[in-house]
């Protein structure tokens, strides 16, 4: 009796080892597509500078080079102060906790929200290049002094 548990205990521990085996070995293959379709993106940040209350417009520019595979899409995301929604994006002072509306655009005009393709904004579609991020805070806002700041991120698939 005690040979035939010892003989099952010994079964069950070379199926869970089998089971661990194909586990490692499926995660690994989830991970290889993932590690080899990289590209190198470099991220030069918008920066308004100092606002008067007159409209104010900069630039952003993301650099997507040596891609295994394009074409990509680039997205970006409405931001932490906007509540989900690319058309009333916020920057948001620390100190007075005031806002002040912004967007990121995809054209000169700033026609085109970019965004994730969600709530009246486009994505790019797009391979290896330099892509121009232009920015605009409207004119009329009565933001406290201080220094304003919003998170945007990036989302690259491919």
């Amino acid at each position: 009796m005690k040979i035939y548990r010892i003989f099952r205990i010994l079964r069950i521990l070379k199926i869970l080892r089998i089971l661990r085996i194909l586990q490692i070995v499926l995660f690994v293959c989830f991970l290889l597509p993932y590690t080899s379709e990289a590209c190198n993106i470099t991220v030069y940040p918008v920066q308004f500078g100092d606002y008067s209350g007159a409209r104010l417009q900069t630039r952003g520019e993301i650099v997507v080079e040596n891609c295994a595979t394009t074409p990509i899409k680039i997205k970006l995301n409405a931001g932490r102060n906007s509540n989900g929604s690319f058309t009333k994006r916020n920057m948001r002072s620390n100190y007075t906790n005031s806002v002040i509306r912004y967007n990121l655009y995809l054209d000169p005009k700033h026609k085109i929200i970019w965004g994730n393709g969600f709530g009246g904004s486009k994505v790019l579609h797009a391979g290896e290049g330099r892509y121009i991020i232009y920015a605009q805070v409207p004119a009329n806002q009565l933001g406290k002094a201080g220094r304003y700041h919003d998170r945007i991120e990036i989302i690259i698939e491919w």
